[in-house]
């Protein structure tokens, strides 16, 4: 004869083993929960970085630009210093030029003077 168990006995470890489902699934959800939420912390923590990051970078852009308008207007005024340093040099080459001539001029007729009072004193 097949013994049968007792209907009890089989509800009882039947609802045994649903209840360590339940648990084991309590357990399962409760580290899920908690994973996302420390991803989630991490995810407000990375995203508060990266808008740090993109207000550095919109800081130094603005910076090379201004950087990029000094140095664009230090050069136009390297350019015209060497523009007028280049005038000036003409202009001391033209002054030169005629002071040459001027002390040739002033010799030939101090020459010409020591000539003339050389011939007056014969």
């Amino acid at each position: 004869m097949a013994t049968k168990e007792d209907p009890i006995v089989l509800l009882t470890d039947s609802v045994k083993t649903s209840l360590t489902q339940v648990v084991q699934l309590k357990a399962t959800l409760k580290q899920r929960e908690d994973a996302i939420a420390q991803l989630e912390s991490k995810n407000l923590s990375l995203s508060n970085q990266l808008q740090k990051e993109q207000a550095t970078v919109a800081e130094q852009r603005e910076k090379i630009l201004a950087d990029k308008t000094q140095i664009e207007a230090q050069q136009a005024t390297i350019s015209a210093s060497e523009k007028e340093l280049s005038d000036h040099k003409a202009k001391l080459k033209e002054v030169t030029e005629s002071a040459k001539d001027l002390a040739a001029k002033i010799k030939a007729l101090e020459k010409e003077k020591a000539k003339e009072k050389g011939k007056g004193k014969e």
